[in-house]
Parts: structure tokens; C-alpha cells; sequence
């Protein structure tokens, strides 16, 4: 199979080209910025430049499937500037890509992701993939995110996965919440009651792979573990693997002063379940918070 990435040399990118071409997939990365592109994917067939619609289009015509990936990171600074960065990165790409397909009158899978963030903050809700969204900042980006991708064809088989918190100990969420435990100051975030919904990155990479390969996946799909754990639990977990106390707690009023409005990341309470994934018998590795972190720690 011929698969095009958008956006493939970010951190999930990279996890899932090497699946790819492990499992004998041709895998092409398409970037705005080649020499990246060309540093962070050495081991792929091709790298093509975001812009070249043409080269583009011809690509379209013979690929099986497109992910896309693209956008600027959310874990960025909440400035003006960067939220509309976030959000146009997202939405513009995503148009893009669709207008590409449609152009090519191509049957293919297309799985353009979107986040969890789509659904807001929740509190103790149970949270499908037919809840409603919410009314925040990461909502909005949701919401029209995934408008743009169901612009497509109908002879395209959708996929719309809504990630979670990706733990990889390189790189994303997870070596920030460490680092405090590293210094002896590690403890619960706000009231530590906050529902965290998180997938190890070997499993999310293996989910994307059975959505290019399995057609019985079509729409939304929640690419979470299946067991959501409060952030005092969590906390619990890092503490007893690192085997380092958690006697620090960081008050909600501190981390809003110190990040602002992006301190929802971490605030925000989203009790996400993977009922798609379940419904599909998806063969989770990491079911569980504290032997994904065994294995990543």
C-alpha cells in the first residue's frame, strides 16, 4: 500500500512512518518544510513539498490512503498569535487536502485527526464518540477541524480519530509531567480530580494502521486507552514506577498564572472512552496507565 502523510514529522509522524515501512507500506511525507521533513524521515520512499499541488495530485491519484497529521502544536503558548497559527494551520491544511481529493475523484481512506479537546471539559461524563462538543478554545479548532475533513467525496472512507494525551517519553506530554518527579516535586495538578484520557503512542500508531487496513472503520473514532484515570491517580502511578514521592501538589490558581489560558490542557476533566476501538475488538498493549508508563519510564 502507497500511504501519503500530511504533517508526518511531528512526534506521532515519525512512531508511524517507521510502523509503516516496518510492515512494507511506501510511505511519502508531504511538509512545508522539506529539509525537516528529509531529517526527521530518512528511512521514507519520498518527501514532497506541501505546495506542489501537481506533484501532489499525481500522488493522490496512486495512494491507497492519506493521513493527515499536520497543524502547529497545541502545547505552544497561548498568544494571540499562536491560537491562530493552531487554528489555521488545522483548517487550512485540512481544506487543502480535501480540495485535492475531491479534485482527483480518487476512492481511497482518508484519516484527518482531530483531539479530544473537541469535547470540552466534562467533569465525571461519560464521553463517546456521539457526545456533543464544547465551547472552548480547542473545541472551536475541533469542531471546524473536523468540518473541513467531512468536505470529502463520499466515495472516501473517513476517519476522523479524536487523540488523546500521547505517551512517548521522548517527547509530548509526558517527560514535562515527569520532570517535577526527576526533582523530587512531583504531586497532583489542580484538584488532581480532572479526568486524563491518554494512549500509549505504540498503540495509537497500531490503531491508525488497523483504520487504513480495516475498512469497518468509518468516522469518528476515539484513539484513548481504555481506561480514562483521574490526574490524582495518575500522579499516583508516575510516583510508584519512579519509585519518587508526590508531595507537591501545584494549586489551579498557580498553573493558570504560570500557563495562562493553555492551562486547560491540564485542567480540563475529559472522561473519553473508546467505544468504536472496543466495538472493533482493537487488541490494546496498554490497557492500563501503569504498565504504559513501565514500559516508557
Amino acid at each position: 500500500m502507497k500511504i501519503l502523510i500530511f504533517g508526518g514529522s511531528g512526534n506521532i509522524g515519525k512512531f508511524l512512518a517507521k510502523k509503516l515501512i516496518d510492515i512494507n507500506f511506501e510511505v511519502i511525507n508531504i511538509s512545508r518544510n522539506i529539509n525537516k521533513s528529509k531529517n526527521s524521515l530518512p528511512f521514507i520512499s519520498n518527501h514532497l513539498v506541501l505546495k506542489d499541488s501537481q506533484t501532489l495530485l499525481q500522488n493522490i491519484q496512486d495512494s491507497d490512503a492519506i493521513v493527515n497529521l499536520a497543524g502547529f502544536p497545541i502545547s505552544e503558548k497561548w498568544t494571540a498569535e499562536n491560537k491562530k497559527l493552531m487554528y489555521d494551520s488545522r483548517i487550512d491544511t485540512t481544506n487543502y487536502i480535501v480540495d485535492l481529493i475531491n479534485q482527483s475523484n480518487k476512492t481511497l481512506t482518508f484519516i484527518s485527526t482531530s483531539a479530544i479537546g473537541f469535547y470540552g471539559s466534562r467533569q465525571d461524563e461519560i464521553l463517546q464518540e456521539n457526545s456533543s462538543h464544547g465551547n472552548d478554545f480547542m473545541s472551536k479548532i475541533c469542531v471546524d477541524w473536523e468540518k473541513s475533513a467531512k468536505k470529502v467525496n463520499e466515495n472516501i472512507r473517513l476517519v476522523i480519530p479524536r487523540i488523546g494525551i500521547v505517551l512517548e517519553k521522548n517527547s509530548g506530554a509526558l517527560p514535562k509531567m515527569l520532570l517535577p518527579f526527576k526533582l523530587f516535586a512531583g504531586g497532583k495538578l489542580g484538584s488532581g480530580r480532572q479526568w486524563m484520557s491518554w494512549i500509549h503512542i505504540e498503540d495509537l500508531v497500531n490503531l491508525f494502521v488497523e483504520m487504513i487496513v480495516n475498512d469497518k472503520y468509518n468516522g469518528v473514532v476515539n484513539a484513548v486507552s481504555p481506561n480514562p484515570i483521574t490526574n490524582s491517580d495518575f500522579t499516583k502511578a508516575i510516583s510508584k514506577v519512579m519509585k519518587r514521592p508526590a508531595i507537591a501538589p501545584v494549586p489551579e490558581f498557580a498553573l493558570k498564572l504560570i500557563l495562562g489560558e493553555s492551562s486547560a490542557l491540564v485542567l480540563n476533566s475529559q472522561k473519553v472512552i473508546p467505544q468504536v476501538a472496543n466495538s472493533h475488538r482493537f487488541d490494546y498493549k496498554f490497557e492500563e496507565v501503569e504498565m504504559a508508563l513501565s514500559d516508557l519510564i
